[in-house]
């Protein structure tokens, strides 16, 4: 089993789950905030699970000490609020405020927002396209969107780069609590696999 969560993991984490693929696609482990998780590693056996009732990723349900921390969001604060969003609640919470934000995502505002996702791209790729390569998704997939928010929200263009910095780190900090809020609550689920 190769070890997950190190900065090594973090650097290259392909070969890690091509072996989980092969060997380990549905395992139970603990995160290094101490929440367990079914780690998943397959396309199909992610969707079976993603449908499942049983299971959630609101942090409010996850009992104990580990549970407690992964609702905080960020260690030393007692701020549940930081983990009370969109991507962290289930229905009907989520569906109430997905549907408040759809509206700011009409076909009409998507198509005039266009031309400045395309700028947003092409000033992206001009950056690793003359040094010869580009980790993709430290250098594009994940500024693209960060950049294309902060131009929705209105972030002055001096503070953007401020900007991306902190919404990485409050991603970095979470993405492991996140992955046991999306799959840790029905430990019978990988039997019917």
């Amino acid at each position: 089993m190769p070890e997950l969560f190190t900065w090594e993991f973090a650097a290259d984490p392909y070969p890690a789950y091509a072996w989980l693929r092969e060997n380990a696609a549905v395992r139970w482990t603990e995160l290094p905030s101490g929440v367990g998780a079914w780690l998943v590693t397959r396309y199909g056996d992610a969707r079976e699970g993603l449908a499942d009732g049983r299971l959630s990723k609101n942090p409010a349900y996850h009992a104990g000490e580990a549970g407690a921390r992964g609702k905080t969001g960020i260690p030393g604060e007692r701020s549940a609020d930081l983990m009370t969003h969109l991507l962290n609640i289930d229905p009907p919470d989520h569906t109430r405020l997905r549907r408040l934000v759809s509206k700011a995502f009409t076909p009409r505002r998507v198509a005039a927002f266009e031309p400045r996702v395309r700028e947003l791209t092409d000033r992206l790729i001009d950056g690793f396209v003359a040094r010869g390569e580009a980790d993709l998704i430290h250098e594009f997939a994940f500024p693209l969107p960060i950049y294309a928010i902060c131009d929705l929200l209105g972030v002055p263009p001096e503070d953007q780069d401020d900007f991306r910095d902190w919404a990485g780190m409050m991603i970095r900090h979470s993405v492991r609590n996140r992955l046991a809020f999306l799959i840790s609550q029905a430990r019978s689920w990988p039997a019917a696999l």
